[in-house]
């Protein structure tokens, strides 16, 4: 039912089913779950836990990236089980896309290049990153690993977990990836593109977001009501004008306001003007 992607602690499956409990037991110490709360994944979390499976659950839409704060908050419990000499298992409901993105992501931070760690995934689950939006999470993930380092990726995921209520790290989580995006967009160079990392994170973790300017700023602004409808940015720069185009899962015209009234006042290399349109996700998926 499952299949190893590193052989004897890290494997990825469809949802078990209650019956298969046991069988995840005597092979696993901990399970990610990547169901979103409409799949209702409540009686297998607590099945599981009741057999002493540690669960971390990471709610994640279908056809959807998984959020860069539930990728690493994975990651960091696949360490602390690979640490005791346990085995963690990472199920959605296929167990090919979001799955995939963990697993494919762990790879990353274990040391695999982009490439590399997708072909290795590919090679055993048929079919995996074929959303474009879900390869580009992985994009963005290596990205932060380049920038900032495994290490330092790990250890400030655990002490802004620690000190931000779960709504505000996923908001933090949601301005990295879209300054991430948004620097590969208009071409910014790793210093700067770090630098703008560091500055929402600085921002969002003392309250003091308003002083952030930018590339940092126009993050902020896509999530500023930590509403999380902008799932991925797509786009491109044009005649010195960076035509952005916002995915969401809600109607958010509202949000392209906010950005086209804050473009005025950034200063982003190579860019004179923002225009702003919108789409639904899940128009754009297949």
């Amino acid at each position: 039912m499952f299949k190893w992607i590193i052989p004897g602690l890290l494997a990825q499956s469809p949802r078990p089913s209650l019956s298969d409990v046991d069988i995840v037991k005597n092979a696993f110490t901990g399970v990610v779950n990547l169901l979103s709360k409409e799949e209702r994944p409540e009686d297998l979390i607590m099945a599981l836990a009741s057999k002493g499976v540690e669960v971390y659950h990471a709610p994640t839409h279908d056809f959807h990236p998984v959020e860069l704060v539930h990728v690493i908050g994975s990651i960091d419990f696949i360490e602390r089980h690979r640490v005791r000499g346990g085995r963690v298992l990472v199920h959605c409901s296929g167990g090919v896309g979001r799955s995939s993105q963990v697993t494919g992501s762990y790879l990353i931070y274990r040391g695999q290049d982009l490439y590399t760690a997708v072909k290795t995934v590919r090679n055993i689950v048929s079919g995996a990153f074929e959303i474009p939006w879900q390869f580009r999470l992985l994009e963005d993930f290596s990205t932060l690993v380049e920038l900032m380092g495994r290490e330092s990726v790990i250890s400030q995921y655990q002490a802004l977990a620690s000190e931000l209520e779960s709504k505000r790290l996923l908001h933090l989580s949601k301005a990295v990836q879209f300054v991430i995006e948004l620097g590969n967009l208009i071409g910014m160079g790793k210093r700067e593109l770090r630098n703008s990392i560091e500055d929402v994170i600085k921002g969002v973790r003392s309250g003091g977001v308003e002083h952030v300017t930018g590339i940092a700023r126009l993050a902020v602004v896509l999530d500023q009501d930590m509403s999380g409808r902008v799932v991925v940015l797509d786009g491109e720069v044009e005649g010195g004008v960076l035509y952005l185009r916002l995915l969401c899962d809600l109607p958010c015209d509202d949000i392209a306001s906010k950005v086209t009234g804050v473009s005025t006042e950034l200063e982003l290399s190579g860019v004179r003007g923002i225009h702003v349109e919108t789409g639904l996700y899940m128009d754009y998926v297949f």
